[in-house]
């Protein structure tokens, strides 16, 4: 194995391109909810940087898609694109990012990002 450190939009243009073996990343969701890291796997989306293709995941993602409305159904879907994935295995999780915070009930104006992030620079004592 050939180890690679490379600036980033270098190793970006490497991994766009499909020029890995293995690439390690990082990815946060942008919204809360589990669309948003699923559909990073779709065969038409851009971060989807080892190429992975499944007719039944990219299906069952445009059925939550179709189905949004319906939030059980939505769900079921998206859980059924999570299987196709598992069992596939295209990447390889290393951790999933997990913060707990022990806060002071007198302290207000924390941000709490649905998303996880937390932001304390408005952050004051009451």
């Amino acid at each position: 194995m050939t180890v690679k450190n490379l600036p980033s939009k270098s190793a970006y243009n490497l991994a766009a391109n499909g020029k890995f073996d293995l690439y390690l990343s990082f990815w946060i969701n942008d919204y809360a909810d589990p669309y948003s890291e699923l559909q990073t796997l779709e065969k038409t989306n851009s971060h989807n940087y080892g190429k992975y293709t499944s007719a039944t995941y990219n299906n069952e993602l445009n059925q939550a898609r179709k189905n949004a409305a319906t939030r059980s159904v939505y769900f079921s879907h998206l859980l059924k694109a999570q299987e196709q994935m598992n069992q596939d295995y295209p990447v390889l999780p290393l951790y999933t990012m997990v913060e707990d915070h022990l806060v002071n009930a007198n302290l207000k104006g924390v941000l709490w990002h649905k998303v996880g992030m937390v932001d304390y620079t408005r952050a004051y004592f009451k």
